[in-house]
């Protein structure tokens, strides 16, 4: 018996007495006991997985009630306490996550070199931190596990760490009935970003991009930021305006909204009003600059130039509301590590290792990486449960 489809080609084989039945959308997955398996090439340093589970309440004395494994990772239900306990490399943790017989959503998000997350119903219940071992497909990814007595559904598994928006959306969502592949285009919809430059900030929500990953017409949703290109009926050259949903609003004073400001700073490079205005750029870059406490301290004699700057840890993120704008790191926990758009393109590990989008250098060898899924599609595993396969 299997159940399709996987992203990347690959079905998932299931137990002989596992069972379709009705789900939160649509078919779900009933595991009496056992497991569904799906073998996946490569090992991730990023993982979430998000799944709806129901326990049915039967206890067996014998064997614990699996919620997912890889070779390193192993999330289960204790027969003993009903307690939800993770096994994360050489380390085991018991949460204070009892067991019931809810249809509950659970989001699982593991970040090498930084922490495994797990979420109920879009709520953080559990912290852990993840070592140096990236998640290990090895023995691919199993779902359920031991006497799980358990259904599954909406089973997906993503390629980076989701945000707590998208977590938000997938539970939620789902609860109020939207057809999970419409969750993923809702979500990006609604996350607040940054357009672009317009001339002109338009009355209603329709505004005209100049320079932007998407020029013309844009439809701005409630939260999305311009910044004002040119002096014009009353809007401020280099000032960033943002749509309620109903008007346009300045984003001033700018120190207040540091991040926005950030995600435009390379535009503000290329307007031509501003650089003739060098004391209102001065005077704005100066702000964003104050607005970074990690620098205040460093700001030397020359008013131009940092002369020394001395952390225990750098970071760069245009954008901390998300993990899909740009982000680099230099600490001794990272290596140096680079992400854009929620993918990690460049790694020093603090063994010297180097990865590289599309290639992993080691000391000795470079290995090209063996993708089973679409590189470009940010979820690449998604099990949908049918009946008569």
């Amino acid at each position: 018996m299997e159940s399709i489809n996987y992203a990347g080609g690959a079905n998932m084989t299931l137990p002989a007495d596992a069972q379709f039945v009705q789900g939160v959308s649509g078919n779900a997955l009933y595991l009496p006991a056992g497991f569904g398996k799906v073998n996946i090439a490569g090992d991730r340093n990023e993982l979430t997985i998000s799944l709806w589970r129901q326990w049915d309440g039967v206890v067996e004395a014998d064997d614990y009630r699996g919620v997912f494994a890889t070779a390193n990772i192993k999330v289960y239900f204790d027969q003993g306490t009903d307690l939800l306990t993770v096994e994360l490399e050489d380390t085991k943790k018991v949460t204070d996550i009892k067991d019931d017989q809810e249809q509950t959503h659970w989001c699982f998000l593991f970040a090498k070199n930084s922490f495994f997350k797990i979420y109920k119903n879009a709520e953080l219940r559990a912290e852990l931190t993840a070592g140096n071992d990236p998640v290990d497909f090895s023995e691919g990814l199993k779902l359920g596990g031991g006497r799980t007595h358990a259904t599954f559904d909406e089973f997906r598994f993503y390629k980076k760490v989701v945000t707590e928006p998208e977590i938000r959306g997938l539970y939620f969502l789902i609860t109020k009935g939207t057809p999970v592949q419409q969750l993923e285009n809702i979500i990006a919809n609604n996350t607040p970003r940054y357009l672009g430059v317009v001339e002109t900030v338009p009355s209603t929500r329709t505004a005209i991009i100049t320079k932007g990953e998407k020029l013309g017409a844009v439809d701005a949703n409630p939260g999305d930021w311009v910044l004002s290109g040119k002096t014009i009926g009353g809007w401020k050259v280099g000032v960033c305006y943002k749509w309620t949903g109903a008007q346009w609003i300045n984003l001033e004073p700018e120190v207040n909204y540091a991040e926005a400001y950030q995600a435009c700073l390379v535009h503000m490079f290329e307007i031509e009003e501003l650089k003739q205005q060098t004391g209102h750029y001065g005077a704005l870059f100066a702000k964003v600059l104050v607005a970074q406490k990690a620098m205040i301290d460093e700001l030397l004699v020359n008013q131009a130039f940092i002369k020394n700057l001395v952390v225990q840890k750098l970071k760069i993120d245009t954008d901390d509301t998300t993990n899909q704008d740009f982000e680099a790191w230099f600490d001794e926990l990272n290596g140096l590590k680079i992400r854009n758009k929620g993918e990690e393109i460049f790694k020093i590990d603090t063994n010297g290792d180097i990865y590289i989008k599309g290639a992993t250098v080691t000391a000795n060898k470079l290995i090209a990486p063996t993708l089973t899924e679409d590189p470009q599609n940010a979820v690449f595993g998604e099990i949908w449960f049918r009946k008569g396969i």
